[in-house]
């Protein structure tokens, strides 16, 4: 059965900037010349830097995957044509193939791509840090990540910029410690807001502790999987929680069944 749940400003308890399609095999000369920054090999978009992720589930790829990130935001392009709003321009940081253990957070720019065609795992080790941190976000696309651990697995933030989208598809969230996607805006004693439109497309949560805090203008969960289980969820709070907004779920299921009991 197709069935739309829209919810404005209440807490639930129920239970792409498209970017070019790469196989798992493309080299890291082929993903320069596209523009991307390869995070197994930073060295083909800049030569100066002096390391690499390893991807091996091992090796602690933190400052690599960092690294990535920083390059990014330098390489990217941003405008404000007269009577518009800003224009961000930015290389997909490209992951291939592999497990990724990070120990601490990631941080991005306001204008990020991030993607990988094989499913890259990212493994948090650290369980009271974040995975993937984004302030003063404005427009980013995630794609095909699986993230494993830490407190927040997805992070984003402004102070109420208008027009910000945020677009997450085809990603996977499990054993997150605290909400897996937690939005951030305004902070006062009479409003928790941000301008946003965050759409999650084609995703699968995977007994989070709880699954999303929105407070964007406007939020849809599509063609997604959800599964809540007692030994990693807080019974007496909310697997999604919606202070400010909309939220929408089109095509959802899980376990226990979504919006239903099992």
């Amino acid at each position: 059965m197709h069935r739309s749940v829209w919810i404005s400003y209440c807490a639930l308890a129920i239970l792409l900037a498209a970017s070019p399609q790469l196989s798992a095999q493309t080299s890291s000369a082929d993903a320069a010349a596209l523009g991307m920054i390869n995070v197994k090999n930073l060295q083909a978009t800049d030569p100066m830097q002096s390391v690499s992720a390893r991807g091996d589930g091992k090796t602690d790829d933190t400052a690599a995957i960092q690294a990535a990130a920083d390059l990014a935001a330098k390489r990217s392009q941003v405008m404000k044509p007269e009577g518009g709003s800003y224009l961000g321009s930015s290389p997909v940081i490209y992951f291939p193939a592999g497990k990724y253990v990070i120990s601490d957070e990631i941080r991005f720019g306001p204008y990020t791509n991030i993607a990988s065609d094989s499913r890259a795992i990212v493994e948090q080790k650290s369980g009271d840090k974040r995975c993937f941190v984004f302030e003063n976000v404005y427009t980013i696309s995630i794609r095909g990540i699986r993230f494993v651990g830490g407190t927040n697995q997805i992070w984003m933030g402004n102070k109420n910029v208008d027009s910000t989208m945020l677009d997450i598809s085809e990603c996977e969230f499990q054993l997150s410690g605290d909400y897996a996607i937690l939005t951030q805006g305004t902070v006062s004693p009479n409003d928790q807001h941000m301008s946003a439109n965050l759409m999650i497309n084609r995703c699968k949560f995977i007994r989070p502790r709880k699954v999303l805090r929105n407070v964007c203008d406007y939020a849809s969960l599509r063609d997604t999987w959800v599964t809540i289980h007692r030994d990693n969820f807080d019974g007496d709070s909310a697997a999604f929680m919606n202070t400010s907004g909309v939220l929408m779920f089109d095509n959802m299921i899980g376990v226990p069944v979504f919006g239903g009991f099992d």
